[in-house]
């Protein structure tokens, strides 16, 4: 695997909220593919959250030998949204592992999960106890800390599931954060997917600090790349609105026949787009949640 970089690009990207989905897209073809952080009012507050109509990006840029020709694509692809709507580059410093670590301990607390789960930063201690898993956590440069409404929907989801004894498939894994809430909440075993090697070296770093590595493997690479006679009893997908469409014609091939799909990541006016594309492969819509701007579907085979 390769080696995780120590210093990153890091491009401040204002546009519209309107353009977050194309522009999430661009981002994670070219940058890493989680660590995509949202500003509000100028303060790191959460993953994503919104100034007045208009959106400040923070995306990170290796530093290697490919980060020229990658600033490059960034730049086309920024001119081809700007069509739309102006969308810049507001401002670009380089920055160390040690600015990313302060803003996570800066900004990330403990945060509940229903009745269930316990989300802990590791430089942090808990105060309480009573009867909820807790998950310790560090997300290093990847994406998934349970603050987002998305990743947060996804862990109450897992939640009111009974998973004991069952497969999970983890597609975008980022910090590994719902792999592991899966296997602590009974699963079995979960295979955890990929395509950035920074956010598989961070999950693998929460996965030994959880105990769970007997029943978690990840793997870099996309959903085609799994062998496709192995089915799993529920497939979560906390990714993007066009990525799950793309990819559902390639889910129903992973899920056993009573298996569920769980999808987040999706913005709610996208979603009508994401449901008529399940239907058309034979599946159904069981229950919808929304929160903010964003929605999760628990969707099954018909």
């Amino acid at each position: 695997m390769a080696s995780v970089s120590k210093e990153w690009i890091e491009l401040t990207i204002q546009t519209k909220d309107e353009l977050i989905e194309p522009l999430t897209e661009l981002l994670r073809k070219y940058t890493l593919s989680f660590a995509v952080v949202l500003y509000d009012k100028g303060e790191r507050i959460s993953e994503i959250f919104q100034v007045s109509d208009l959106i400040r990006v923070y995306a990170y840029i290796p530093v290697d030998s490919k980060s020229q020709n990658i600033r490059e694509m960034v730049d086309v692809g920024l001119k081809v949204l700007s069509i739309i709507h102006e969308t810049i580059i507001i401002d670009e410093k380089h920055v160390n592992q040690a600015y990313w670590e302060q803003i996570w301990k800066t900004h990330f607390s403990i945060l509940p999960i229903l009745d269930k789960l316990v989300i802990k930063p590791v430089w942090q201690e808990l105060d309480y106890k009573d009867d909820r898993i807790v998950i310790n956590l560090d997300p290093g440069m990847a994406f998934g800390t349970g603050h987002h409404p998305t990743t947060r929907m996804c862990l109450e989801e897992l939640s009111r599931q009974e998973l004991t004894g069952k497969s999970i498939l983890d597609i975008g894994s980022g910090s590994g954060i719902l792999s592991i809430a899966a296997v602590k909440l009974g699963a079995l075993s979960c295979i955890g997917i990929d395509i950035d090697e920074n956010a598989i070296d961070s999950a693998l770093n929460n996965i030994e600090m959880n105990g769970v590595s007997e029943n978690i493997t990840l793997q870099t690479g996309v959903l085609d790349d799994l062998d496709s006679t192995f089915k799993y009893d529920v497939i979560v997908a906390n990714i993007t609105a066009q990525i799950i469409i793309n990819l559902i014609p390639s889910i129903s091939s992973y899920l056993k026949p009573n298996g569920i799909v769980i999808t987040s990541g999706i913005l709610s006016e996208l979603f009508p787009e994401v449901e008529n594309t399940f239907n058309q492969l034979g599946f159904e819509c069981s229950s919808l949640i929304n929160s903010g701007d964003w929605s999760l579907g628990l969707f099954s085979l018909i």
